[in-house]
């Protein structure tokens, strides 16, 4: 498939989207497909129509923030390391399918989402690839069947970035280096450790990449916007480590009294700031010292700010409540 964008993806989904509410509409009742969609079923758009594309926010709705996902994963090879397949991955594509289908009917050109079931079977393609574990169920194959730790020639044509034909040359075991298959009633079929071993010698394969947002992050320029959030940060980097909260305070020459206090820092149960024990994790951790200290000491005057703020009202309410019993007390203000 052309090369597209995050951006030609979501164009056309909105599209599809609204031409899908309306063939859904006719079915059920009048201005079913403004309610579906969450619009507000009196206005209009101002092109005038019933339905605009204009009007679908897509960070009101589930099946964008994932598609990003699928996009980042299956495009890009970079996958956030608590994504998973089953559940509601596997509900919206059944749901792309049943969209796909109305492109048989009028005007179905409107609701071709082409792009969107590229990207969500070479997700799972690339999911099931991953899977070292052979755990991960496919969607069904050519011949109707399920299977686990198998991929179909097209999906690897998919991931290798190939055309299927060219795959099934590959697969002649005249060639050196073949790519190995197996027969299953009528289909052609891979292993997904021997299609794991043929597309790390791809060119057009990209390994997958993991993620995770709460570790990766620009400190500098992100920062930490909650105690929780720098407790999951800290936790996170340690654990890229391999080291107990114990290991890593005698690595960076830190009391072992601290323990405790890590301990309900990562968990959230406590904040604790301390720009030497700081430092000393950062260069444990592999940080950027300076603005992994800077930020935190940024969250640590805003968590002050936040206390003063509590105290303050605190005595504006005592305040209140001693004036109201001897009016001619001083008031704070």
């Amino acid at each position: 498939m052309k090369k597209f964008d995050k951006q030609e993806l979501q164009d056309e989904l909105k599209t599809a989207l609204c031409t899908f509410a309306g063939y859904i509409e006719r079915a059920l009742y009048g201005n079913a497909a403004r309610n579906m969609l969450g619009l507000d079923p009196n206005a209009r758009p101002a092109g005038g129509g019933y339905l605009s594309v204009e009007e679908i926010d897509p960070d009101k709705y589930t099946l964008f923030s994932i598609m990003s996902q699928l996009y980042d994963y299956a495009i890009d090879a970079r996958r956030h390391v608590r994504l998973e397949w089953e559940g509601q991955i596997n509900e919206i594509y059944l749901v792309l399918m049943a969209m796909q289908a109305f492109a048989h009917y009028e005007d179905g050109d409107q609701c071709n989402v082409d792009r969107a079931l590229y990207v969500a079977k070479l997700a799972n393609a690339r999911f099931r690839l991953d899977d070292h574990k052979d755990e991960v169920l496919s969607l069904p194959m050519p011949d109707e069947q399920v299977y686990k730790g198998v991929l179909s020639l097209s999906e690897v044509a998919l991931l290798a970035d190939m055309d299927e034909k060219s795959v099934r040359n590959a697969a002649n075991q005249n060639n050196k280096n073949h790519l190995k298959t197996f027969n299953e009633g009528s289909g052609t079929y891979v292993r997904t450790v021997d299609a794991r071993a043929w597309l790390a010698g791809r060119r057009g394969f990209k390994p997958t990449e993991f993620f995770d947002p709460e570790v990766d992050r620009d400190i500098a320029n992100v920062g930490f916007k909650s105690t929780g959030d720098l407790g999951k940060y800290l936790k996170g980097r340690r654990e890229l480590t391999g080291l107990s909260i114990a290991q890593a305070l005698e690595a960076a020459g830190l009391s072992a009294d601290l323990r405790e206090r890590l301990h309900d820092l990562e968990e959230d149960k406590g904040f604790y700031f301390n720009e030497e024990v700081y430092i000393g994790l950062a260069q444990v951790y592999e940080l950027d010292a300076e603005a992994f200290v800077r930020a935190s000491y940024a969250l640590n005057e805003q968590q002050r700010r936040a206390e003063f703020e509590a105290s303050i009202a605190i005595l504006k309410q005592k305040s209140l409540q001693q004036k109201m019993r001897d009016p001619k007390q001083p008031r704070i203000s």
